[in-house]
């Protein structure tokens, strides 16, 4: 199974539960995005099973990028700057929004307005021209 990583259309801001940092605009896009990720993870096993842990190769730079530019950031954001803790808190993050989608999932289904934009970000995920995850990830850094 695909490492888990963020729910976006639940939460403003994930890591606000496991860090009191302030957030700045990178974290909060990083955190949005993280959320996204890890509820296409688990759409793709709920309501998907053709395609099931099989996104791509695009969809799996994009999660383990993104997981860590985000750690580097959350651990930037810490007085004691401990990317280990800061790693911690995302899996922990990761794990609470990946059962908050599974019971989306399968309370509210597969055709809502929530499950079709993960389904839009899987599919933009899916064909994106070489290169273009990393250029916004460092536009993102440049913020």
């Amino acid at each position: 199974m695909l490492s888990v990583i963020g729910w976006v259309v639940f939460a403003h801001g994930a890591m606000a539960q496991t860090d009191d940092a302030v957030q700045s605009p990178r974290l909060a896009k990083l955190s949005a995005l993280h959320k996204m990720n890890v509820s296409a993870d688990v759409y793709l096993s709920e309501c998907d099973p053709e395609r099931r842990f099989d996104p791509g190769p695009y969809f799996i730079t994009n999660m383990e990028a993104t997981r860590f530019f985000l750690m580097r950031e959350l651990a930037a954001a810490r007085e004691d700057h401990d990317e280990n803790k800061a790693l911690d808190d995302i899996a922990k993050r990761a794990d609470q929004i990946a059962v908050e989608a599974a019971r989306y999932f399968r309370t509210s289904g597969c055709l809502t307005q929530k499950a079709q934009a993960v389904k839009a970000h899987i599919e933009k995920l899916g064909a994106p021209r070489p290169g273009q995850f990393l250029e916004y990830l460092r536009e993102i850094e440049k913020r």
